[in-house]
């Protein structure tokens, strides 16, 4: 069954800032240097990339959990993870180590002191699970309450 996540007010203020700023480097790039252009340029793509990777929605059956992103997905074999559920306090803390704190969501690699290192896939900070693997990686995920 797919599950669809409401992104909170943060994510959406941050996006749409993002997108208004980035039109505005793009309406003046007929002014800029060749080194600004690139710079724009460069902006433009890691931007894009933080979009591509936002989350859409999880799937969950009985032997697989997927997170669907506007392109490509993240998948977890059921029988292979472990899923804890997390609260506000778990994520106390959490510092950004690469990635985005608020563009598309919280998309990229956190960290804190309750739970170590991470990769978050979430577009909000409600219903999340820390997804752990066989091989000891850290993934936290929206995560249906009834699950």
């Amino acid at each position: 069954m797919r599950y669809y996540y409401k992104p909170d007010g943060f994510v959406l203020v941050i996006s749409a800032m993002s997108l208004v700023l980035l039109g505005y480097l793009w309406s003046s790039a007929g002014s800029l240097s060749s080194i600004s252009f690139w710079i724009a340029m460069l902006v433009t793509l890691v931007m894009g990339w933080f979009i591509v990777k936002m989350p859409i929605y999880t799937y969950v059956d009985e032997d697989v959990i997927r997170v669907q992103q506007l392109f490509g997905n993240t998948s977890f074999r059921r029988s292979q993870v472990t899923l804890r559920r997390l609260t506000d306090r778990d994520l106390t803390g959490m510092l950004r180590s690469f990635g985005s704190g608020g563009l598309g969501g919280y998309i990229g690699f956190f960290q804190n002191a309750q739970l170590g290192r991470f990769y978050m896939l979430a577009v909000s900070r409600s219903n999340l699970a820390l997804v752990t693997t066989l091989e000891g990686k850290l993934f936290v995920i929206h995560f249906p309450p009834q699950n």
